[in-house]
């Protein structure tokens, strides 16, 4: 269970072309809580494991910096927006106990880690678009190789 409130503002900067091609600056600041319950179970090899519930706490700075290039035809706006994203992350809680056949192991994720990535925003239709992304993030405690994500908004 948990929340997550964000802000941000899109900042656009028209230099040419009527407006019509414009830089983008969005900075943006985060702060999530979450909340996960433990559990008693038993492996299929007979170990007995117990996990204590955990919180986590984040807050997150960061900015997005893109190019919007407009696109011809369609009776809406169709547009690419090439941009690159980078930020700071801190854990401030991310402890995480266990017990295995009684022996007890903690994993601490707390810390700070940097961000930074890179992604594609494509107007195809007036009430379709297509993303990807790809991030690499690490830090204090935490490494997250290459994420890649992509996807489509259809709006209706």
């Amino acid at each position: 269970m948990g929340a997550s409130l964000e802000v941000g503002r899109k900042l656009d900067f028209a230099f040419s072309n009527e407006g019509r091609d414009h830089w983008i600056l969005e900075p943006q600041l985060q702060l999530s809580y979450f909340w996960v319950k433990g559990g008693d179970f038993h492996a299929s090899n007979g170990m007995k494991i117990e996990q204590k519930d955990m919180d986590s706490l984040t807050g997150r700075a960061g900015f997005v910096l893109g190019k919007k290039f407009s696109l011809e035809g369609g009776n809406g706006e169709r547009y690419v927006q090439p941009y690159v994203k980078a930020g700071v992350d801190h854990e401030f809680l991310g402890e995480q106990v266990a017990s295995i056949n009684g022996e007890r192991m903690t994993s601490d994720l707390d810390g700070t880690r940097v961000y930074y990535g890179a992604g594609m925003d494509w107007q195809a239709l007036d009430n379709l678009r297509l993303y990807m992304q790809a991030e690499h993030e690490h830090g204090e405690h935490f490494t997250r190789e290459y994420n890649i994500s992509c996807g489509l908004k259809l709006e209706f």
